[in-house]
Parts: structure tokens; C-alpha cells; sequence
């Protein structure tokens, strides 16, 4: 399942904490971590 949205995206942050650091992306689920 692919989840890439052509809109204007804010920028992307961590689900659990809120940076914009430091950032990966499960391709699996689309969960947004860091670190």
C-alpha cells in the first residue's frame, strides 16, 4: 500500500515526540519515528 501524497505536505514529524529530526518512515505502516 502505497501512501505518497502529491499535496503540499507540512513538514514531517515524529509521531511520538514531535521532531522534524532525524527522521524514518515504516514503508510498511507509513509510521513516522525518529532517531
Amino acid at each position: 500500500v502505497c501512501r505518497y501524497c502529491l499535496q503540499q505536505p507540512e513538514k514531517s514529524r515524529c509521531f511520538i515526540c514531535d521532531t522534524s529530526e532525524n527522521l524514518w518512515m515504516c514503508v510498511l505502516c507509513g509510521f513516522v519515528g525518529c532517531g
